[in-house]
């Protein structure tokens, strides 16, 4: 920051256009007798700030202008490279420096975000610096000659939102987020993008707002993430706003909408899920089972049965049979909370599909619970809710005693040694026996079940005895 040059609102800074740079003003309430050295001491900061101005900026500028001229719509990667560095600038002066632009600046700037950029990483790094400035700086649209510039920029803008890829679904959750008022959302997610910090008014998102909805209605955004991919690797370590973003946000929003193919991409995302698994993906399927028992939701259908069993039965994809149980669980206490509710109404309700009780099984849901426990740091977004609904739903697979035996044998066969050549068997096998001898067969499953899997892969053990008289 220029010393001399008070940083203030956008609003509250006024321009030299004789100099048609940037100027700050002086502090009102200084004493009268410095105002002579205060106003010197302001002309060499304005003189020192337009002479860098002229020498960093001024040539983008003319380049800008002469290509505009010449109807070069097209950036180059050199091009578009200098350009993005040149907007970097724009954004830390208007964010920063809480500076504000002069018209001239507003239509230079506005000219170079109308040109389309190649594409690769550095073109979608335009299209998002490019809408981290429209968002952010309130002196870009200065007249009315820039504000129908600025209509041009943003229908171009939105018609990325339909090609897909990171920058689309960035325009698709700002977007989302100025129809559902959640205005405070925008900043961080421009920050988090583009590696700046990027401050956006309630006031000045609120004015875009009513712009935009006339270039693109709620119902054609709806329709755009009906197209949106499958995301291949989906984990919690996967960084950046993704399609399962876009659709969360739509459906968990203050007016909730679901896209059309909402339940038949899902199943494809759960398949492509690894662990650990990501929070987001957690959400948007408490958001899809809250859709459908809402009034709005219920003439659709869920995810289908086939589909679901084929779901619970991957045996070789443990997030995706995770989330899979998860969604019914949810289901089911939803359905049979809005059973309750339908009871104390007058009249009939339709109520959502009910699916079949084969889906739920006691082994299935015991394996899931077990391998979530033992792995919770990778389902550390789930596992709260999900042994909750386990809890209510099957409250004898969450004995406490259980638990404690597991614990139990699991400090028991460490202190047995982790090598093998310190394990003796015979004697581990004896205290399995005295287990059962006892009646203690929580305990001794737990010991059968840790022993095997020194050797192989989780066997589900049905039978305590039988297992023991093959060991």
């Amino acid at each position: 920051m220029v010393s001399g040059v008070q940083c203030t609102e956008e609003s509250g800074v006024s321009g030299n256009s004789n100099e048609g740079g940037f100027s700050g003003e002086s502090i009102s309430d200084a004493p009268a007798n410095s105002s002579e050295n205060l106003d010197k001491s302001k002309e060499q900061d304005d003189s020192f700030y337009c002479s860098f101005l002229d020498e960093t900026i001024r040539e983008d500028m003319t380049k800008a202008s002469q290509e505009r001229e010449n109807s070069v719509k097209t950036f180059s990667q050199t091009q578009v490279v200098r350009a993005n560095h040149l907007l970097i600038l724009y954004l830390n002066i208007v964010n920063t420096c809480r500076l504000s632009l002069q018209p001239r600046e507003s239509r230079e700037l506005v000219s170079l975000m109308l040109h389309k950029p190649p594409p690769g990483e550095e073109g979608d790094l335009f299209v998002k610096l490019s809408l981290a400035l429209y968002m952010s700086c309130t002196s870009l649209n200065s007249n009315i000659e820039v504000g129908n510039m600025i209509r041009r920029w943003l229908t171009e803008l939105l018609n990325y939102s339909s090609e897909g890829g990171r920058k689309g679904e960035l325009i698709l959750l700002t977007g989302m987020h100025l129809y559902s008022g959640t205005y405070e959302m925008i900043g961080p997610i421009l920050s988090q993008t583009t590696g700046l910090k990027i401050n956006v008014s309630t006031g000045h998102a609120a004015t875009i707002q009513t712009l935009w909805s006339q270039i693109q209605s709620e119902e054609q955004i709806v329709s755009a993430l009906t197209n949106v991919p499958v995301t291949p690797g989906l984990s919690g370590l996967v960084t950046g706003y993704l399609p399962v973003h876009c659709i969360s946000q739509l459906i968990n929003s203050r007016a909730p909408a679901c896209p059309p193919n909402l339940f038949t991409w899902l199943p494809q995302q759960l398949r492509e899920t690894e662990e650990p698994v990501p929070a987001v993906l957690c959400d948007l399927i408490s958001g899809s089972v809250n859709f459908l028992m809402s009034n709005k939701g219920r003439s659709m259908s869920g995810i289908s049965e086939t589909e679901l069993s084929s779901l619970l039965s991957s045996s070789n994809n443990m997030p995706c049979r995770v989330l899979a149980f998860y969604y019914l669980l949810l289901y089911r206490k939803g359905l049979s909370d809005l059973k309750l509710k339908v009871e104390t109404q007058r009249g009939a309700v339709p109520l959502p599909y009910e699916y079949s009780v084969s889906l739920l099984g006691d082994d299935s849901a015991k394996t899931l619970l077990l391998h979530t426990r033992n792995n919770i740091q990778h389902y550390s977004a789930v596992y709260p809710t999900f042994l909750k609904l386990l809890v209510s739903q099957f409250p004898f697979l969450c004995d406490p005693q259980e638990l404690l035996a597991e614990d139990e044998a699991k400090a028991h066969i460490s202190k047995l040694g982790k090598n093998s050549e310190a394990f003796d068997v015979s004697e581990y096998l004896k205290q399995i026996l005295e287990s059962l001898e006892r009646g203690d067969e929580s305990r001794s499953y737990y010991m059968i079940r840790n022993l095997l899997k020194r050797h192989h892969e989780y066997i589900p053990v049905t039978s305590l005895r039988s297992v023991f008289l093959m060991l």
